[in-house]
């Protein structure tokens, strides 16, 4: 049931949020053309986007770790 209801909904309703902006601007381009503003959300984009690879980069390395003979805990993160 709560892969129906979160895997099978919530996530469709995730996608249409990330890509309604950008549906959005492709709609309107000939009324209002990109600025500065867009240019920094796009950058902001890739920079999550970029944050969100190396953390998972790092949860791939503590959980393989964690499994492995050699216990211990990953000590660099995103942040330090």
């Amino acid at each position: 049931m709560f892969a129906l209801v979160f895997i099978a909904f919530v996530q469709n309703v995730l996608l249409m949020a990330i890509t309604a902006p950008g549906y959005v601007a492709w709609q309107r381009r000939a009324q209002a053309p990109l600025n500065w503003l867009d240019a920094v959300a796009a950058l902001a984009v890739a920079g999550f986007i970029l944050m969100e690879g190396i953390a998972d980069q790092q949860q791939w390395e503590f959980q393989v770790r964690k499994l492995s003979t050699e216990w211990g805990f990953v000590g660099t993160a995103l942040g330090c």
